[in-house]
C-alpha cells in the first residue's frame, strides 16, 4: 500500500460516509414531515368526532 492508494481509499470512505449522512438527513426530514402530517390528521379526526 502506498500513501497515494491509502489516500484514495480514505477519500472513497469519506464520500460514502457523506452520502450516508445525506441519506440519513433526508430520511429524518421525511419522518419529521410524516409526524407533522399524522399530528394534523389526528387533530382533524378529533375535531370531526366533536
Amino acid at each position: 500500500m502506498t500513501v497515494a492508494s491509502l489516500q484514495k481509499y480514505a477519500f472513497a470512505d469519506n464520500a460514502i460516509v457523506s452520502g450516508g449522512n445525506a441519506i440519513a438527513s433526508a430520511c429524518y426530514a421525511i419522518a419529521s414531515a410524516c409526524t407533522a402530517i399524522a399530528s394534523a390528521c389526528y387533530a382533524i379526526a378529533s375535531a370531526c368526532k366533536n
